[in-house]
């Protein structure tokens, strides 16, 4: 996420129960679902979760620190990777990443991340998700801003102020404070 963005959004609750209700109207398939983890190292507490597990979201609050840190990495990295920059695929390169230009959005990109790195087999054919996949594999070389406007139609189409902004258990406003989803792939 940049000062230019293109649009801002009602972050998403970190609810598993929306995540998954996100997920399925996407196209993922019913038989997985999103669980609260509630401890990375306490075996019992692990144990209470399903398995296989393919992807964590790890939910963060920001701070002018780690905000600082960001920025020093960003301005590093422009001097290798901006927009023009092409993703490139190959056998050893298969992630599906996207750069955040969407505001608040943190939680649909997580999301997204996960689904669409996962096995095609747990995606419903002919879903929203299925065709994102299937444009993403039909021409190797995108540029970052591709990408990002792929996505922004995408959230376009699938609105999440309006359908998904009142769900949840928390408030409005405690939603409204900056937090970061980092996702890992397990």
């Amino acid at each position: 996420m940049t000062k230019g963005d293109s649009k801002r959004v009602i972050p998403l609750e970190s609810n598993p129960s929306l995540f998954t209700e996100l997920a399925y109207q996407l196209g993922l398939s019913p038989i997985l679902q999103f669980h609260d983890v509630y401890s990375l190292t306490d075996p019992d507490l692990l144990a209470m979760l399903p398995t296989p597990i393919y992807a964590i979201i790890l939910l963060f609050s920001l701070s002018p620190n780690y905000e600082k840190y960001r920025q020093q990495q960003d301005n590093n990295n422009n001097n290798n990777f901006n927009s023009t920059n092409l993703i490139k695929y190959d056998n050893n390169n298969d992630i599906e990443w996207f750069k955040q230009t969407i505001g608040n959005g943190c939680g649909l990109y997580a999301l997204l991340h996960i689904l669409t790195n996962l096995p095609q087999d747990l995606i419903i054919s002919n879903s929203k998700l299925s065709q994102l996949r299937n444009n993403l594999t039909k021409v190797k070389e995108f540029s970052i801003d591709d990408r990002a406007k792929i996505i922004e139609n995408l959230e376009n189409d699938i609105k999440l102020d309006e359908n998904f902004s009142e769900k949840g258990d928390t408030k409005l406003s405690i939603l409204m404070k900056q937090l970061i989803y980092i996702l890992f792939h397990l």
